[in-house]
């Protein structure tokens, strides 16, 4: 599906619930779409909108009612097609959120991407390796996704047929990731994994294709090689969330884990241990944050499903508990109200082996992990547009140009204090007078930010090159003895930007001679 994959460690629970339930609710984000009485997207057991008693005003993976963009769904129900993909290249660049970002992976010997060797959970990434290969088929994992969205101030979230202390109203400033990922088959107990990782993390090896048009990501065609972490805390950065999904094996619920990348101790040499930590289901952050669930029903889906094919709707199925779905709330696990700089990198999905955090074996994934580079701290610069004037404007176009171009710098957000150099720019006195160029690069720094974000803009007035046009006076001739000779003559000018004039001058010299004027 349009999946997601979580990390492993212990079940924590939006509401103070038994272990092993599932946390169902509305997430009050601004995607899906809201609109004629439904809004927020459920986390509720199927994938499509306006199903399930309580959500039937309640967006979803699909909607099956509305099946474009314009209704309550992420993905189209009965063709490819993601609403939120990210920039294809030629496009015009979106807005960094909402995306969605869906991974497709190969199955069985079709797989280029499983871990080659040991790679257990504590591990630094740098050390892991990977190639093609057939992971187990209890690790195996074909479809996951993400999506990130903000939340909605008008929405109420939580569960619709729970208490309603349970009930809550979403803040515009709440990053929220929702995910789903599958497994291949419904029996026994899986694990999948989806990582936050404030440092980048990337594949090194790949073969890549051409994006996909339909969900804007390159496919893996072949390749193997390492992976190559810029964490500096063994390969993460302190407070890297691990997120895992565990599908139980009778199937009736599906457990959410929490770990936390944590500073453990030094060891012998003095060299810091640093490992994931297990989150309580009693703090408080967690409250109203986390939700997760397994499917509860069979669900069609316009893509491959491990090849379960469904003639008479024509499309591909999952069976019951073959699936998961859940949101997390980032800005409450991270923490983000008190980070004013943090930048969420990386998102790594992935299977293993087993719940327990230290030992398990991590085995298949679905794509490079995905390089989010999402600054939160939402520092912008605008630079104006670089304006061109034509020779023979005039001083009042000149002028109302250049006061545009001043205000066109422009700079938005960032964590105080902000600064900029606009008091450097260019006076309007600095333009030679026949025309020219000023040119300035805006600087803005801010907390977050030692080097300063730059543009550069240029304003332009071509220059005149044209030379004035000069009618000199006529000869002047006497033609009889002891007449004056004039005390002035005159020339006119003409200038190409529609300008001219007159000039006159006096006569100097010696009758009999030829006599010229000066400028007066």
């Amino acid at each position: 599906m349009f999946g997601v994959i979580l990390m492993a460690g212990y079940t924590a629970n939006a509401q103070k619930t038994e272990p092993g339930k599932n946390i169902r609710g509305i997430i009050p984000i601004k995607t899906p779409l809201k609109g004629n009485g439904t809004a927020g997207h459920g986390i509720d057991g199927d994938a499509f909108a306006h199903k399930t008693a309580g959500y039937e005003n309640v967006g979803d993976l699909f909607d099956a009612e509305h099946p474009t963009k314009t209704g309550h769904g992420l993905l189209h129900p009965f063709i490819p097609e993601v609403f939120y993909r990210p920039t294809l290249p030629g496009e015009s660049p979106k807005p960094q959120i909402p995306v969605t970002i869906q991974l497709a992976d190969g199955v069985e010997k079709t797989d280029k991407t499983i871990f080659a060797t040991d790679a257990k959970i504590n591990m630094n990434p740098n050390d892991y390796l990977w190639k093609a290969g057939a992971p187990p088929s209890k690790n195996e994992i074909q479809n996951c996704g993400v999506h990130f969205e903000y939340g909605d101030s008008s929405i109420l979230g939580g569960d619709p047929n729970g208490p309603s202390t349970g009930r809550f109203l979403g803040v515009d400033t709440d990053l929220w990731c929702l995910f789903a990922g599958d497994r291949q088959f419904n029996d026994g107990s899986s694990y999948l994994d989806f990582e936050f990782l404030q440092a980048s993390l990337t594949m090194e090896g790949a073969i890549e294709g051409d994006p996909n048009l339909v969900t804007g990501v390159r496919p893996i065609t072949g390749g193997s090689g390492k992976f190559a972490s810029e964490g500096p805390h063994g390969g993460r950065t302190m407070g890297d969330l691990l997120v895992t999904i565990e599908f139980t094996i009778g199937g009736e619920f599906a457990n959410i884990i929490i770990n936390k990348w944590s500073f453990i101790k030094n060891d012998s040499k003095g060299k810091p241990i640093y490992e994931y930590v297990l989150q309580d289901n009693e703090d408080p952050l967690l409250k109203n944050a986390i939700f997760c669930t397994n499917n509860t029903e069979l669900t069609h889906v316009p893509f491959n499903a491990f090849d379960r094919f469904d003639p008479v709707a024509q499309l591909y199925y999952y069976e019951e508990n073959q699936w998961a779905e859940g949101a997390i709330n980032l800005t409450k696990l991270f923490d983000l109200n008190n980070k004013p700089c943090f930048v969420l990198s990386t998102v790594f999905i992935r299977t293993r082996t087993s719940g327990s955090s230290g030992s398990s074996q991590l085995k298949d994934f679905p794509g490079k992990p995905i390089q989010l580079n999402l600054d939160l701290r939402k520092l912008k610069i605008v630079c104006a547009t670089d304006p061109k004037l034509p020779e023979c404007s005039t001083s009042a176009a000149i002028e109302a140009a250049y006061n545009t171009w001043v205000a066109g710098f422009t700079n938005s957000g960032g964590a105080a204090p902000v600064g900029t150099n606009i008091g450097d720019i260019p006076k309007l006195t600095d333009l030679p007078a026949c025309g020219g160029q000023l040119s300035f690069t805006y600087e803005v720094t801010d907390l977050c930010h030692e080097d300063p974000l730059t543009c550069t803009s240029t304003f332009t007035l071509d220059k005149d090159l044209t030379k004035p046009v000069i009618t000199p006076p006529t000869d002047y001739s006497l033609t009889g003895c002891n007449t004056d000779w004039p005390t002035t003559v005159s020339a006119t000018w003409t200038d190409n930007c529609g300008i001219g004039g007159l000039k006159l001058g006096n006569v100097a010299g010696v009758a009999g001679a030829v006599q010229t004027s000066t400028d007066g």
